[in-house]
């Protein structure tokens, strides 16, 4: 079968939110590109009948390709199976929490053919609350992309767009030349070690302003919710540290963009938080764990300093008002000189 894309989805225990995905991403393969399309399963041990979930969406739509490991390979090792185990040119990798927006397999079909020069392209995404209910009422991040942008070979600002991995198409013959140097097996970020990589050595990237993809904001389970929020900022601040020292240089200009972009991306969060856009509510002991552990990594970074820790002490109901009179007052788009990086900055 000459498959084009395959939807590789990475799970483990989490069958009710699999069958959510993979009913938002079957109901968009139509007669005329069902033999284009394969979902692969890649299964992390799970304890549950991920198998027998195949089997049956296996009668809606026969190319869905399943893998079991005998034991629990962690989250690093099942992203990288669900890519190896595809037989297209092209790899959606998707968590298996999330969901297809409408309209999008069709779109990444049409991006692909109209594109065959690159190798990494990367959707928008909407952020829901964790039942996928609604959309959460304030933006996880402060800035967007402002039109479809190609990084050509050498402009490494792609990077600042690449995330966990829902959103993200990738060639797999590129991806497969560093998914197998078993570096940041540990992380929750080894696509994002692939993905530098790539990028590094000549991989043009293409950033779309379509959602193609909608994402659980807290997806209740424990390195997720609000409990467990302080955990999984840990792996933000951990790996998007490491990983771009590692593969361009502890002193390049690419570690100290993500440095910066690590800070703006708590900022975002904290925001998210303190504006309650997920009906979840955050202690101060999590702020000052999470200052402190920002402070192990970044304590030379002065945007620590001068946005961070202001955003973390400043009272929920003080940070509402100031954002309530930015609003009506004072809120405007700033435009930044395009470079091929973030075009918009904008406070929603």
């Amino acid at each position: 079968m000459n498959f084009e894309i395959s939807i590789c989805i990475f799970t483990r225990n989490r069958e009710r939110y699999l069958k959510v995905a993979l009913d938002s991403i079957i109901c968009q393969i139509t007669d005329d590109i069902r033999d284009k399309v394969e979902i692969c399963i890649s299964d992390n041990a799970s304890n549950q009948d991920i198998k027998g979930l195949a089997d049956k969406y296996r009668q809606k739509h026969p190319h869905i390709t399943y893998f079991r490991f005998d034991k629990d390979m962690g989250v690093d090792i099942n992203h990288l199976n669900a890519v190896a185990i595809s037989r297209s040119p092209y790899c959606w990798t998707f968590c298996d929490d999330d969901i297809m927006l409408d309209g999008a397999l069709k779109y990444i079909l049409q991006e692909i053919k109209e594109n065959p020069d690159i190798d990494i392209f990367i959707g928008e995404t909407i952020i829901y609350t964790k039942s996928l209910d609604e959309p959460a009422k304030s933006k996880f991040r402060l800035a967007k992309p402002s039109r479809d942008f190609i990084f050509e070979q050498g402009n490494t600002k792609g990077i600042l767009l690449l995330g966990f991995g829902t959103e993200t198409i990738v060639r797999k013959e590129k991806w497969q030349l560093y998914s197998n140097d078993n570096k940041f097996l540990d992380t929750l970020f080894v696509q994002l070690y692939v993905m530098f990589s790539m990028i590094k050595n000549g991989s043009k990237l293409k950033s779309l302003i379509k959602p193609i993809c909608g994402l659980r904001g807290f997806n209740g389970d424990d390195t997720f919710n609000v409990d467990g929020m302080l955990r999984r900022f840990q792996y933000d601040i951990i790996a998007l540290k490491a990983i771009p020292e590692d593969v361009f240089g502890k002193k390049s200009k690419e570690a100290k963009m993500m440095a910066n972009q690590i800070m703006f991306n708590i900022l975002a969060a904290v925001r998210a938080l303190k504006m309650n856009a997920f009906k979840e509510k955050a202690s101060l002991q999590l702020y000052f764990q999470l200052f402190d552990l920002l402070h192990q990594y970044y304590r030379n970074n002065i945007l620590l300093y001068i946005l961070v820790l202001p955003s973390l002490l400043l009272p929920s109901f003080i940070y509402k008002i100031m954002i309530y009179m930015y609003r009506k007052t004072l809120k405007k788009r700033r435009t930044i000189k395009d470079t091929g990086k973030i075009k918009e900055l904008f406070y929603d």
